[in-house]
């Protein structure tokens, strides 16, 4: 398993705030586990894919709207 660096503070992280104003903890859930998923790749990960691999539906918040957030 690859490591990726995980600062022990990021919830002060300006973006990382708006993102949980945005989203509250589901959203922050998502980050984090789609920063794993991108650890774990070879190659950048299609959208689509990522979707399915999080087994996020029609009622999860728009992952589009995430990134924007983040951005």
């Amino acid at each position: 398993m690859k490591y990726f660096l995980h600062d022990s503070n990021s919830f002060n992280d300006e973006k990382v705030t708006e993102l949980f104003m945005a989203f509250g903890y589901e959203g922050l859930g998502l980050f984090y586990t789609a920063l794993e998923k991108f650890a774990q790749q070879e190659k950048p990960i299609k959208t689509a894919v990522l979707k399915k691999q999080l087994n996020i539906g029609k009622n999860w918040i728009n992952v589009g709207r995430l990134w924007k957030v983040l951005d």
